[in-house]
């Protein structure tokens, strides 16, 4: 692959990281879990340290948290929907 492209896409996953740690489907929405595993899972793709840098990873801790449930399931983003899968 072109790495030009591997990093304009990494650049562009961390405009979608929330400050809160997780991603959003675009830049400024809402962190959601969906998008942040694809995003997690993306950089991991493209696997350059540019790649693995975008990851705030104690930011990204602290979301998965928040986003955990006491059911053992987690919210899907905050305030939303409990999923267990």
């Amino acid at each position: 692959p072109d790495p030009s492209v591997l990093s304009r896409a990494a650049r562009f996953l961390g405009k979608c990281q929330d400050p809160k740690g997780g991603f959003a489907g675009g830049p400024g929405q809402q962190p959601h879990l969906a998008p942040t595993y694809a995003a997690v899972n993306a950089l991991a793709t493209i696997g350059t340290e540019e790649a693995y840098n975008i990851i705030d990873r104690k930011g990204l801790l602290r979301f998965l948290m928040k986003m955990k449930d006491p059911s053992g399931g987690f919210t899907m983003h905050e305030g939303g929907e409990v999923d267990v899968r």
